[in-house]
């Protein structure tokens, strides 16, 4: 089944993160399957970076790192100050 968030507006993707937030999805270490690949690539499309999507989101993240399924950092050029 093709995801409805692989060419997703901005306010959709910024929706959906808003309601994965309020389901307490785990932002810190997300798994990039189906959908949630989606949501990042175009986080990163739009934002320029996934953190810069959560920043904005107010979402907050466990340790200030994402890793990726199986543990590398992403997105580590973007660390807060």
């Amino acid at each position: 089944m093709k995801s409805p968030y692989k060419n997703a507006t901005k306010a959709v993707i910024k929706g959906k993160i808003l309601k994965l937030r309020d389901e307490q999805f785990p932002f810190h270490q997300p798994i990039l399957q189906h959908d949630t690949f989606w949501i990042y690539c175009n986080a990163r499309r739009y934002w320029g970076a996934y953190r810069k999507a959560l920043d904005e989101s107010n979402i907050k993240l466990k340790n200030n790192e994402i890793k990726s399924e199986v543990g590398y950092k992403i997105d580590c050029q973007h660390q807060r100050q």
